[in-house]
């Protein structure tokens, strides 16, 4: 009888439950830093720290795409997902320092 039990929880902690708590956390998390205020300059350094190699310093893009003309939603997906290849930040930068590096993106805008 213990040993179904046991079999019976080993079950319930599959990787698809895990998964969509993940899924969840994240888009509490993406829905927190849409609401944090923004300090550009900061946004601007980190900017230039972590996403200008790929996608220059004035956002044209190179290795990475341009990044002109997105929203700020936009970039905290990509920030917190990375579904193209970019590297993720979820695990690497505070919320805030995604919030003002999502913000300062935003500003970047074509000639």
């Amino acid at each position: 009888m213990v040993s179904m039990v046991w079999f019976g929880l080993l079950l319930s902690c599959s990787g698809d439950e895990e998964t969509a708590v993940t899924s969840a956390d994240t888009a509490t998390r993406e829905t927190k830093i849409l609401s944090l205020s923004p300090d550009l300059a900061n946004g601007q350094s980190l900017y230039l720290d972590n996403c200008a190699a790929c996608h220059a310093a004035d956002g044209s893009g190179g290795i990475g795409s341009n990044i002109w003309d997105r929203e700020f939603p936009v970039f905290v997906d990509a920030m917190l997902n990375s579904r193209t290849g970019m590297p993720r930040y979820a695990d690497r930068l505070a919320d805030q320092e995604i919030a003002d590096i999502a913000h300062y993106g935003e500003s970047l805008q074509a000639p």
